[in-house]
């Protein structure tokens, strides 16, 4: 149950007399409910203990500045009351890219979220504030794995055994000489793109969107693709869509381990 009067002011109003339901999918470091009302429309409130890093913050704040660029969760409160973050939003009306009974094929999913990547990939970073590049992301690597903040047990498969400390100097072995950088989600998987009836598509979870390597974001969904869909058939005709002709498989690798330490 739920304890509103906790919670500040401004939270507390958008949370009296509503139902409200924990959602446990995705959600690595903080706590996520679904608010829904009697209008049909829902909105979701993310709360995390305050540390330093101050991720809620930061993800108020990219979510904030990729509103009027691509479809994202309309932010409605973000505040740090008795040492707790709390980030408000509204709900983006879909359903997670591998709800396949919600669209006609595996084809016309991956179709459409390989168009998506590529409008995100496309839009002008000149004035972006946000760095999530290898001189930001290997720092907070080594930082996580120092401070043993990496889940060695949710592992990929070819990594489950090893240390995180093996995994980081295998890592740190193998980084990349340059790097492509595009305006990056950072997380994107399947269960962060919403697709509607209509077919359009929104993302949530942008905490790590910020200006990295194109490889940052296709790493994570050809991973997730081939997970939901228990197949790497729809390999090409993403990578087709998106437009690559050629992949990097040094950088795919690489940025698949890369996520291991976050």
């Amino acid at each position: 149950m739920l304890n509103i009067k906790s919670y500040p002011t401004e939270i507390q109003n958008y949370l009296i007399n509503k139902d409200i339901e924990e959602n446990l999918i995705g959600c690595e470091n903080s706590q996520v409910y679904k608010i829904s009302g009697s209008n049909n429309s829902s909105i979701y409130l993310k709360v995390k203990p305050e540390d330093e890093s101050l991720d809620l913050k930061n993800e108020y704040n990219k979510t904030l500045w990729l509103s009027n660029k691509i479809s994202v969760p309309k932010v409605l409160h973000y505040s740090v009351f008795d040492r707790k973050e709390f980030f408000l939003m509204e709900e983006v009306k879909g359903y997670m890219s591998y709800e396949i009974q919600s669209f006609s094929s595996h084809k016309e999913i991956v179709i459409l979220i390989a168009k998506e990547l590529k409008k995100l990939h496309s839009l002008d970073i000149s004035n972006c504030p946000f760095k999530e590049d290898l001189k930001v992301k290997i720092p907070k690597a080594k930082y996580n794995v120092k401070n043993g903040f990496v889940d060695e047990s949710d592992f990929d498969e070819d990594n489950l055994g090893k240390t995180s400390t093996e995994l980081l100097q295998e890592l740190l072995s193998n980084i990349p000489e340059n790097e492509d950088l595009v305006l990056t989600h950072g997380d994107f998987c399947m269960p962060n793109i919403i697709i509607d009836k209509k077919l359009n598509v929104g993302l949530i979870d942008l905490g790590r969107s910020g200006i990295a390597d194109r490889y940052q974001d296709i790493s994570l969904i050809l991973r997730s693709i081939t997970g939901n869909f228990d197949t790497e058939i729809y390999d090409d005709l993403f990578l087709s869509e998106y437009g690559i002709k050629e992949i990097n498989y040094e950088k795919l690798k690489f940025y698949t381990l890369l996520d291991e330490f976050f």
